[in-house]
């Protein structure tokens, strides 16, 4: 239901007429001796049972199209939270393989000067009694000397190295199954927002629906007033265009000679037409040029109370557009609380007519039962 909507009020109002008028129409044909009939009035029951129906297929289908909505939406959302953990987990790797690969601990810059086995590598001081780097005084044949300390720990750090793996490869493992679990409460978590941001969406739409109507509106008196500036300033424009094209014209301006040379000598100028001015003219035009100024002004300001007038009907137009926002809203607000009433007694009147069906049918014949005939249509 969308309030303030013209479509919607026609419909109810139409509604409510046709409701009334039945109403009326049962009321007449039952109260009417001449027209009274006994027993249920079996079209009219035949009449809501469908019309019941049909609303409850339209309800129906509804319900299926907002669910498959949901499922497509829910879906979408799935896929790309699993294509986001996927790349994330596709970059953390590379970023392990990267520092597996080129950021070790030997590979640092200052690696020799804190290396434990930088004496170690230094190399033995001989190789074997035969070794020729010594000397008859060398003195290195020694008792209980062990030469294959290097490739008994050479085989050490092997077993170390393949321990060191097998540890990175249970991490892991562990690592890979704590991101399964969190990626699937994340997953729980976007299902369970999904119907929270639906509902925001359709109030966010109803708002922007508004704001939409509004905006329309301040748009289409914004083109008024750009268009009756755009007006005003093409008959300048025509203005000044008229003004320039008969200073051009102007033989004066131009200093055409066939008019500034008198007609009896050649020799002689003609005074009214002559470039060289006398004060008399000086005064003329510099008072014509006074006037132009003044005119000016007088546009200027004209034009200044035309845009204010301009901005002083926006502001009551923007006045009115909110009243009637609101009168609208009131209009609305009461046309609910009628309908509400509407409502109500008509429940009400369901129940007296449920109550007195149960003690019809119950066969106690009673005073009130003889009393009852001709003073309702119910």
């Amino acid at each position: 239901m969308l309030f303030g909507d013209p479509d919607f009020e026609e419909r109810e109002r139409k509604n409510i007429e046709k409701r009334r008028q039945l109403e009326a129409e049962r009321r007449q044909r039952i109260l009417d001796p001449r027209q009274r009939q006994l027993g249920v009035d079996a079209d009219t029951l035949q009449k809501q049972i469908e019309e019941k129906r049909e609303r409850e297929r339209r309800e129906k289908e509804e319900e299926l199209s907002y669910a498959q909505y949901l499922e497509a939406v829910e879906a979408r959302i799935m896929a790309m939270e699993a294509a986001t953990m996927d790349q994330k987990r596709k970059q953390n790797a590379e970023l392990n393989e990267f520092r597996l690969k080129h950021q070790t601990y030997n590979q640092r810059l200052e690696f020799d000067l804190n290396d434990p086995k930088y004496q170690h590598k230094q190399g033995v001081l001989r190789e074997g009694d035969e070794d020729t780097r010594l000397g008859v005084s060398s003195g290195q044949v020694m008792e209980g000397e062990d030469l294959t300390a290097q490739e008994r720990r050479n085989k050490q750090q092997k077993q170390l190295r393949a321990w060191l793996l097998q540890q990175a490869r249970e991490r892991e493992e562990a690592e890979r199954q704590r991101k399964e679990e969190e990626l699937a409460q994340e997953e729980a978590v976007m299902a369970g927002l999904t119907v929270a941001e639906q509902a925001k969406a359709r109030a966010a739409a109803e708002a922007r629906r508004v704001r939409e109507q509004e905006t329309e509106m301040n748009k289409r008196l914004k083109e008024e007033y750009e268009a009756k500036v755009r007006a005003e300033k093409e008959r300048e424009k025509q203005e000044e265009e008229r003004q320039a094209e008969y200073l051009a014209r102007s033989e004066f301006l131009n200093e055409t000679h066939n008019t500034t040379v008198s007609a009896a000598n050649p020799n002689r100028y003609i005074p009214y037409n002559y470039k060289g001015l006398t004060r008399e003219q000086d005064d003329a035009i510099r008072q014509t040029v006074a006037e132009q100024l003044e005119e000016k002004r007088r546009i200027a300001q004209e034009e200044a109370e035309l845009k204010a007038r301009e901005e002083q009907y926006l502001e009551s137009a923007t006045r009115a557009v909110e009243l009637e926002a609101r009168r609208v809203a009131r209009a609305e607000k009461q046309r609910r609380e009628e309908l509400a009433q509407a409502l109500a007694a008509q429940a009400e009147e369901q129940r007296r007519q449920a109550k007195s069906l149960d003690d019809e049918r119950a066969n106690k014949v009673t005073d009130d039962f003889f009393s009852g005939f001709g003073t309702s249509s119910r």
